[in-house]
Protein backbone atom coordinates (compact mmCIF):
# COMPACT_ATOMS: atom_id res chain seq x y z
CA UNK A 1 0.00 0.00 0.00
CA UNK A 2 1.45 3.68 -0.82
CA UNK A 3 2.35 5.77 2.13
CA UNK A 4 -0.32 8.27 2.54
CA UNK A 5 -0.59 10.98 4.94
CA UNK A 6 -3.37 11.24 7.75
CA UNK A 7 -5.84 13.56 7.01
CA UNK A 8 -7.18 16.12 10.13
CA UNK A 9 -10.28 14.57 10.20
CA UNK A 10 -8.50 11.13 11.59
CA UNK A 11 -6.27 12.64 14.07
CA UNK A 12 -8.89 14.17 16.17
CA UNK A 13 -10.15 11.09 16.84
CA UNK A 14 -9.20 9.72 20.40
CA UNK A 15 -9.93 5.68 20.30
CA UNK A 16 -7.30 5.62 17.14
CA UNK A 17 -3.36 4.92 17.66
CA UNK A 18 -1.44 6.73 15.04
CA UNK A 19 -0.43 3.21 13.72
CA UNK A 20 -4.08 2.79 13.47
CA UNK A 21 -4.86 5.50 11.69
CA UNK A 22 -2.00 5.36 9.37
CA UNK A 23 -3.22 1.26 8.48
CA UNK A 24 -6.97 2.77 7.88
CA UNK A 25 -5.36 6.22 5.46
CA UNK A 26 -3.34 3.37 3.42
CA UNK A 27 -6.59 0.67 3.44
CA UNK A 28 -8.60 3.73 2.27
CA UNK A 29 -6.42 3.73 -1.06
CA UNK A 30 -7.79 -0.03 -1.99
CA UNK A 31 -10.14 0.48 -4.41
CA UNK A 32 -13.07 -1.48 -2.65
CA UNK A 33 -12.99 0.64 -0.21
CA UNK A 34 -13.53 3.83 -2.84
CA UNK A 35 -12.22 6.16 0.10
CA UNK A 36 -15.20 5.85 2.50
CA UNK A 37 -13.45 5.34 5.69
CA UNK A 38 -12.69 8.21 6.98
CA UNK A 39 -16.62 9.13 6.27
CA UNK A 40 -17.61 6.06 7.70
CA UNK A 41 -16.18 6.94 10.92
CA UNK A 42 -16.92 10.08 11.10
CA UNK A 43 -20.72 8.93 10.38
CA UNK A 44 -20.60 5.89 13.26
CA UNK A 45 -18.31 6.60 15.24
CA UNK A 46 -19.46 4.79 18.23
CA UNK A 47 -19.88 1.68 16.45
CA UNK A 48 -16.19 1.77 15.02
CA UNK A 49 -15.32 2.73 18.92
CA UNK A 50 -16.74 -0.28 19.80
CA UNK A 51 -15.27 -2.94 17.44
CA UNK A 52 -12.07 -1.31 18.24
CA UNK A 53 -12.52 -1.78 21.68
CA UNK A 54 -14.81 -4.97 21.90
CA UNK A 55 -13.03 -8.35 23.18
CA UNK A 56 -14.23 -10.26 20.22
CA UNK A 57 -14.61 -7.82 17.16
CA UNK A 58 -14.82 -10.53 14.45
CA UNK A 59 -18.36 -11.63 15.80
CA UNK A 60 -19.63 -7.86 15.45
CA UNK A 61 -21.13 -6.29 12.50
CA UNK A 62 -18.30 -4.69 10.47
CA UNK A 63 -18.50 -0.58 11.10
CA UNK A 64 -17.63 -0.43 7.73
CA UNK A 65 -20.07 -1.38 4.81
CA UNK A 66 -19.57 -2.54 1.84
CA UNK A 67 -20.68 0.11 -1.27
CA UNK A 68 -22.12 -3.32 -3.17
CA UNK A 69 -24.18 -4.15 -0.03
CA UNK A 70 -25.63 -0.47 0.55
CA UNK A 71 -29.59 -0.15 0.43
CA UNK A 72 -30.25 -4.14 0.36
CA UNK A 73 -32.78 -5.34 2.45
CA UNK A 74 -33.60 -8.63 2.13
CA UNK A 75 -31.21 -11.46 4.09
CA UNK A 76 -27.70 -11.65 3.02
CA UNK A 77 -26.63 -13.92 0.65
CA UNK A 78 -23.97 -16.14 1.06
CA UNK A 79 -21.56 -14.15 -0.89
CA UNK A 80 -22.64 -10.95 0.38
CA UNK A 81 -21.52 -13.05 4.09
CA UNK A 82 -18.11 -13.59 2.55
CA UNK A 83 -17.75 -10.27 1.06
CA UNK A 84 -18.54 -8.35 4.66
CA UNK A 85 -16.03 -11.64 6.72
CA UNK A 86 -13.14 -10.47 3.95
CA UNK A 87 -13.85 -6.57 5.26
CA UNK A 88 -13.55 -7.76 8.82
CA UNK A 89 -10.43 -9.71 8.34
CA UNK A 90 -9.00 -6.31 6.70
CA UNK A 91 -10.22 -4.29 9.69
CA UNK A 92 -8.69 -6.57 12.07
CA UNK A 93 -5.10 -6.61 10.65
CA UNK A 94 -4.27 -3.07 11.70
CA UNK A 95 -7.03 -2.19 14.25
CA UNK A 96 -6.85 -5.24 16.22
CA UNK A 97 -4.46 -7.93 15.10
CA UNK A 98 -4.50 -9.89 18.15
CA UNK A 99 -7.69 -11.13 16.98
CA UNK A 100 -6.90 -11.58 13.21
CA UNK A 101 -6.72 -15.85 13.56
CA UNK A 102 -10.16 -15.77 15.08
CA UNK A 103 -11.43 -13.42 12.11
CA UNK A 104 -9.83 -15.40 10.11
CA UNK A 105 -11.82 -18.81 11.20
CA UNK A 106 -14.86 -17.01 10.40
CA UNK A 107 -14.29 -16.37 6.98
CA UNK A 108 -12.89 -19.70 5.96
CA UNK A 109 -16.12 -21.34 7.62
CA UNK A 110 -17.84 -18.37 5.81
CA UNK A 111 -16.26 -19.56 2.34
CA UNK A 112 -16.02 -23.26 2.70
CA UNK A 113 -18.91 -24.10 5.68
CA UNK A 114 -18.65 -23.73 9.41
CA UNK A 115 -17.65 -27.76 9.55
CA UNK A 116 -14.49 -27.38 7.21
CA UNK A 117 -11.92 -26.75 10.06
CA UNK A 118 -13.39 -28.82 12.56
CA UNK A 119 -12.60 -32.28 10.70
CA UNK A 120 -13.53 -35.45 12.88
CA UNK A 121 -9.97 -36.78 14.65
CA UNK A 122 -9.28 -40.35 12.50
CA UNK A 123 -10.69 -43.39 13.68
CA UNK A 124 -6.92 -45.72 13.26
CA UNK A 125 -9.22 -48.59 14.52
CA UNK A 126 -11.93 -48.66 11.75
CA UNK A 127 -8.56 -48.59 9.25
CA UNK A 128 -6.85 -50.90 10.41
CA UNK A 129 -9.73 -53.30 11.09
CA UNK A 130 -12.18 -52.32 8.32
CA UNK A 131 -9.88 -50.75 5.47
CA UNK A 132 -6.86 -52.44 5.58
CA UNK A 133 -5.91 -56.02 5.33
CA UNK A 134 -3.12 -58.14 6.55
CA UNK A 135 -1.36 -57.81 3.25
CA UNK A 136 -1.55 -53.84 3.61
CA UNK A 137 1.34 -52.04 5.47
CA UNK A 138 -0.02 -48.98 7.48
CA UNK A 139 2.36 -46.11 6.91
CA UNK A 140 2.22 -43.35 9.55
CA UNK A 141 4.23 -40.52 8.05
CA UNK A 142 4.55 -37.29 10.03
CA UNK A 143 6.57 -34.18 10.82
CA UNK A 144 10.38 -33.83 11.87
CA UNK A 145 10.35 -34.46 15.72
CA UNK A 146 6.83 -35.66 15.87
CA UNK A 147 6.32 -39.40 16.40
CA UNK A 148 3.04 -41.18 15.96
CA UNK A 149 4.04 -44.58 17.14
CA UNK A 150 1.85 -44.02 20.27
CA UNK A 151 -1.00 -43.81 18.54
CA UNK A 152 0.06 -47.97 17.44
CA UNK A 153 0.50 -48.12 21.17
CA UNK A 154 -2.20 -47.00 22.42
CA UNK A 155 -4.43 -48.71 19.92
CA UNK A 156 -3.18 -52.44 20.39
CA UNK A 157 -3.60 -51.63 23.90
CA UNK A 158 -7.39 -50.62 23.53
CA UNK A 159 -7.90 -53.91 21.12
CA UNK A 160 -5.96 -55.89 23.19
CA UNK A 161 -3.45 -57.19 20.33
CA UNK A 162 0.08 -58.41 20.86
CA UNK A 163 2.64 -55.61 19.08
CA UNK A 164 6.24 -55.60 18.90
CA UNK A 165 7.73 -52.60 18.37
CA UNK A 166 11.57 -52.20 17.11
CA UNK A 167 13.23 -49.04 16.55
CA UNK A 168 14.83 -49.23 12.63
CA UNK A 169 18.42 -47.85 12.47
CA UNK A 170 21.42 -50.61 12.76
CA UNK A 171 22.09 -54.10 10.61
CA UNK A 172 21.04 -55.73 13.87
CA UNK A 173 17.36 -53.55 14.32
CA UNK A 174 17.03 -55.43 10.30
CA UNK A 175 17.29 -59.11 11.53
CA UNK A 176 15.45 -58.33 14.61
CA UNK A 177 12.88 -57.29 12.29
CA UNK A 178 12.63 -59.62 9.74
CA UNK A 179 12.33 -62.20 12.59
CA UNK A 180 9.84 -60.22 14.29
CA UNK A 181 7.24 -60.03 11.28
CA UNK A 182 8.04 -64.22 10.09
CA UNK A 183 6.54 -64.43 13.49
CA UNK A 184 3.67 -62.06 13.92
CA UNK A 185 2.51 -63.51 10.01
CA UNK A 186 2.67 -66.66 11.63
CA UNK A 187 0.73 -65.72 15.18
CA UNK A 188 -1.69 -63.11 13.21
CA UNK A 189 -0.22 -60.56 16.01
CA UNK A 190 1.15 -56.48 14.99
CA UNK A 191 4.82 -55.49 14.21
CA UNK A 192 5.41 -51.51 14.60
CA UNK A 193 9.20 -50.68 13.09
CA UNK A 194 10.03 -47.24 13.92
CA UNK A 195 11.61 -44.74 12.16
CA UNK A 196 12.24 -46.78 8.99
CA UNK A 197 13.54 -43.68 7.04
CA UNK A 198 16.57 -44.34 9.05
CA UNK A 199 17.25 -47.09 6.43
CA UNK A 200 15.63 -46.30 3.08
CA UNK A 201 17.76 -49.59 1.41
CA UNK A 202 16.51 -51.83 3.42
CA UNK A 203 13.35 -50.84 2.77
CA UNK A 204 13.48 -52.10 -0.83
CA UNK A 205 13.90 -55.45 0.40
CA UNK A 206 11.14 -55.39 3.22
CA UNK A 207 9.01 -54.62 0.01
CA UNK A 208 10.17 -57.52 -1.80
CA UNK A 209 9.76 -59.70 1.47
CA UNK A 210 6.55 -58.60 2.40
CA UNK A 211 5.54 -58.65 -0.79
CA UNK A 212 5.17 -62.66 -0.94
CA UNK A 213 4.53 -63.29 2.88
CA UNK A 214 1.86 -65.14 3.82
CA UNK A 215 -0.08 -63.78 6.55
CA UNK A 216 -2.97 -64.77 9.08
CA UNK A 217 -5.54 -62.21 8.60
CA UNK A 218 -5.28 -60.59 11.59
CA UNK A 219 -1.37 -59.64 10.85
CA UNK A 220 -0.51 -56.07 10.69
CA UNK A 221 2.57 -54.40 9.61
CA UNK A 222 2.81 -50.92 10.98
CA UNK A 223 5.57 -48.11 10.45
CA UNK A 224 6.33 -44.81 11.65
CA UNK A 225 8.65 -42.45 9.51
CA UNK A 226 9.19 -38.65 8.83
CA UNK A 227 8.29 -37.06 5.45
CA UNK A 228 11.10 -38.35 3.39
CA UNK A 229 12.06 -38.18 -0.21
CA UNK A 230 14.14 -41.34 -0.22
CA UNK A 231 11.17 -43.86 0.81
CA UNK A 232 10.56 -46.39 -1.67
CA UNK A 233 7.98 -45.74 -4.41
CA UNK A 234 6.72 -49.23 -4.45
CA UNK A 235 6.26 -49.29 -0.57
CA UNK A 236 4.56 -46.41 -0.72
CA UNK A 237 2.35 -47.27 -3.71
CA UNK A 238 1.64 -50.92 -1.51
CA UNK A 239 0.54 -49.26 2.01
CA UNK A 240 -2.00 -47.16 3.19
CA UNK A 241 -0.73 -43.81 4.18
CA UNK A 242 -1.71 -41.67 6.86
CA UNK A 243 -0.07 -38.62 7.27
CA UNK A 244 0.29 -36.53 11.09
CA UNK A 245 1.29 -33.43 12.26
CA UNK A 246 1.13 -31.98 16.25
CA UNK A 247 -2.18 -30.39 17.07
CA UNK A 248 -1.73 -26.56 16.80
CA UNK A 249 -2.46 -24.47 20.01
CA UNK A 250 -3.82 -25.19 22.79
CA UNK A 251 -7.07 -25.82 21.74
CA UNK A 252 -5.99 -28.55 19.18
CA UNK A 253 -4.50 -29.90 22.05
CA UNK A 254 -6.83 -30.24 24.03
CA UNK A 255 -9.49 -31.78 21.72
CA UNK A 256 -7.27 -34.13 20.57
CA UNK A 257 -6.65 -35.32 24.30
CA UNK A 258 -10.83 -35.36 24.56
CA UNK A 259 -11.41 -37.09 21.23
CA UNK A 260 -8.99 -40.05 22.25
CA UNK A 261 -10.32 -40.78 25.84
CA UNK A 262 -13.16 -43.23 24.79
CA UNK A 263 -14.86 -43.40 28.33
CA UNK A 264 -14.82 -42.87 31.89
CA UNK A 265 -16.60 -43.37 35.09
CA UNK A 266 -17.06 -40.39 37.36
CA UNK A 267 -19.37 -40.94 40.57
CA UNK A 268 -20.72 -44.51 38.81
CA UNK A 269 -22.29 -42.48 35.80
CA UNK A 270 -20.25 -43.32 32.54
CA UNK A 271 -19.17 -40.24 30.34
CA UNK A 272 -18.60 -40.93 26.55
CA UNK A 273 -16.05 -39.92 24.22
CA UNK A 274 -18.20 -36.67 23.75
CA UNK A 275 -15.61 -34.02 24.96
CA UNK A 276 -18.41 -31.92 25.68
CA UNK A 277 -19.16 -33.79 28.81
CA UNK A 278 -15.80 -33.38 29.76
CA UNK A 279 -15.52 -29.94 29.52
CA UNK A 280 -18.42 -30.35 31.69
CA UNK A 281 -16.57 -32.14 34.17
CA UNK A 282 -13.28 -29.52 34.41
CA UNK A 283 -15.83 -26.61 34.54
CA UNK A 284 -17.87 -28.25 37.35
CA UNK A 285 -14.85 -29.19 39.08
CA UNK A 286 -13.19 -25.73 38.77
CA UNK A 287 -16.39 -24.36 40.21
CA UNK A 288 -16.35 -26.57 43.83
CA UNK A 289 -12.29 -26.05 43.43
CA UNK A 290 -12.40 -22.23 43.84
CA UNK A 291 -15.50 -22.11 45.75
CA UNK A 292 -17.18 -19.70 43.51
CA UNK A 293 -21.39 -20.34 44.09
CA UNK A 294 -22.38 -17.08 42.77
CA UNK A 295 -21.86 -18.82 39.13
CA UNK A 296 -24.52 -21.28 38.09
CA UNK A 297 -22.76 -24.32 36.10
CA UNK A 298 -24.94 -22.93 32.67
CA UNK A 299 -22.68 -20.03 32.88
CA UNK A 300 -19.34 -21.63 33.81
CA UNK A 301 -20.11 -23.69 30.51
CA UNK A 302 -20.84 -20.94 28.63
CA UNK A 303 -17.93 -19.38 29.66
CA UNK A 304 -15.59 -22.02 28.89
CA UNK A 305 -16.99 -22.85 25.61
CA UNK A 306 -16.96 -19.44 24.18
CA UNK A 307 -12.98 -19.19 25.38
CA UNK A 308 -12.54 -22.45 23.79
CA UNK A 309 -14.83 -22.41 20.59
Amino acid sequence: MPNASIPAELTGIPFLTEQQQRYLVELNTLPFFSGGITASILSNTKQWQEFIEHPTPEELQSPFEPATAKGKEQEPTPASNTTRRLVTLLLLKGLRPDRLTAGGSLFVGAVFGNGFLNLPELDLAMAVEKETNAGTPLLLCSTAGYDASYRVDALSSTLRRSCTSLAIGSAEGFDLADKAIAAAAKSGTWVLLKNIHLAPQWLVQLEKKFHGLEAKPSFRLFLTSEIHPLLPAALLRESRVFVFEPPPGVKANLLHTFSSIRYCIIGGRIFSSNYYHYYYLFIISARNAWREPLLSEEECISSWLGCML
